[in-house]
């Protein structure tokens, strides 16, 4: 994988560590910790992505901070 890629073999089995992201993951063999890790940060790239695209959003349609508020306080009331 990457060089940024830290291995570490525990008592549980086998952590492995992006240390750009910090993430981590734990599995039986290092090649589960890979594949759950290399899961994990597609979802965290595909969040990334998403909340691009609702902040681009925001900003065409001028929703403010003051309005996510307003909208939240309304939700949680009904």
């Amino acid at each position: 994988m990457s060089q940024s890629i830290r291995r570490e073999d525990t008592t549980e089995g086998v952590t492995v560590i992006d240390e750009r992201t910090g993430e981590k993951v734990t599995a039986d063999t290092y090649v589960e910790a890979l594949e759950e890790l290399a899961q994990h940060l597609s979802n965290l790239t595909t969040l990334d992505r998403l909340f691009d695209d609702v902040q681009e959003r925001f900003e065409e349609e001028g929703v403010t901070e003051e309005d996510v508020e307003e909208a939240i306080e309304w939700a949680r009331d009904q």
